[in-house]
């Protein structure tokens, strides 16, 4: 086991927890959970991988070995937005993180560990919504079907990279931009997703 490794999982806990308990991931995994609940995730969830993989080429993320770790998630969140008949909403503004090969393991850290519990969401949501999503939304589970494997290498890269208390310093800045922008947007009074032939509203789905 590496130290370093632990210490970084520890570094971002916090930050995790409080993304856990936002108002649209608490939503999305309560019994009570709606269509218009999963359409506001996706929205917020499409706003941040917009501007987060926007961000990523400016950090020259394809220049990197582990760059086929990250795997883009955009524009299957826009595909299902407009599946639901609503347009992608703009890029969100990314929190800054390291430009660092590992800063930029952080963000993968972060991003790659969510499909552990996108997983879990998927069942849940199929569970309580059922034919109201049929064919409809795919993000969750796009990642499924690989998601072990897939995280064991994220976790061996950086296990390979953490080398020192800097490198741990440095991934959890770029883990924690993930989770803080994440809760920012989820917290915030958002607009309601529009359909194509509609403004957007100034409500939030409840």
């Amino acid at each position: 086991m590496n130290d370093l490794f632990e210490r970084l999982r520890t570094r971002v806990l916090a930050a995790h927890r409080q993304l856990d308990h936002s108002p649209a991931v608490r939503r999305i995994v309560a019994p009570s959970v709606t269509l218009d609940d999963l359409t506001w995730l996706l929205h917020i969830q499409c706003a941040f991988y917009l501007g987060l993989e926007a961000r990523l080429q400016q950090h020259g993320l394809a220049e990197h070995p582990f760059a086929p770790l990250y795997q883009p998630r955009a524009t299957l969140l826009a595909a299902d937005l407009q599946r639901l008949a609503h347009r992608p909403p703009p890029a969100a503004a990314i929190d800054d993180f390291p430009d660092s090969p590992q800063g930029l393991l952080g963000v993968i850290y972060a991003v790659e560990g969510s499909a552990l519990g996108g997983r879990l969401i998927d069942r849940r949501l199929h569970e309580r919504l059922g034919s109201a999503l049929a064919g409809q939304v795919a993000f969750f589970s796009h990642y499924a079907h690989n998601v072990d494997a897939h995280w064991k290498a994220v976790q061996d890269a950086l296990r390979s990279a953490l080398l020192d208390t800097h490198d741990v310093e440095q991934a959890a800045l770029g883990a924690e931009a993930v989770f803080h922008t994440l809760h920012r947007l989820a917290t915030r009074d958002l607009p309601a997703p529009a359909p194509p032939d509609k403004p957007a509203s100034t409500e939030i789905p409840r």
